[in-house]
C-alpha cells in the first residue's frame, strides 16, 4: 500500500510523501542517517535542511526536481506552514507506536495468533 501524502501549495499544488526512496534521497542529500534526522526535526531546522526535506518529500511526483528548484517554491514567511506540512507528512510515514501496536494486535486476533486455546 503506498504511503499517503499531504497536499502543500507551493509553485502549484504538490504532495509531500516520505516513502523509502524519499528517506534514502534525504540521507544522501544531508549526509546523515535517517535516525539522526529525527534530531534535526525535533530541534530547530536550518534553511538548507528544510529545503532538502521538502525536496525529498516531492521527488515521488517529479524526479527531475532539484533542491534549488524547491528553494524557489516558497518564501521565508511560509516556513512555519511548510514545517507543519512536513510534520504531518512524517506522522503519516511514521505513525505513533501505539497505533502500530493496535494494528498488529488486530491482525493477530483475526489470524488466531495470541488467542487462548
Amino acid at each position: 500500500m503506498p504511503i499517503k501524502s499531504i497536499p502543500i501549495q507551493l509553485d502549484k499544488q504538490r504532495h509531500l510523501r516520505f516513502d523509502f526512496n524519499a528517506l534514502c534521497a534525504l540521507e544522501d542529500e544531508l549526509g546523515l542517517p535517517i535516525a539522526k534526522l529525527g534530531n534535526i526535526l525535533a530541534g530547530s531546522v536550518g534553511l538548507k535542511d528544510l529545503r532538502a526535506i521538502v525536496w525529498a518529500g516531492l521527488i515521488h511526483e517529479d524526479e527531475s526536481l532539484t533542491v534549488k528548484d524547491v528553494g524557489n517554491f516558497f518564501e521565508l514567511g511560509e516556513i512555519a506552514e511548510i514545517a507543519d506540512k512536513i510534520r504531518q507528512a512524517f506522522e503519516i510515514a511514521f505513525p505513533p507506536e501505539e497505533e502500530g501496536k493496535k494494528k498488529e494486535a488486530g491482525s493477530n486476533q483475526k489470524s488466531g495468533v495470541g488467542k487462548n486455546s
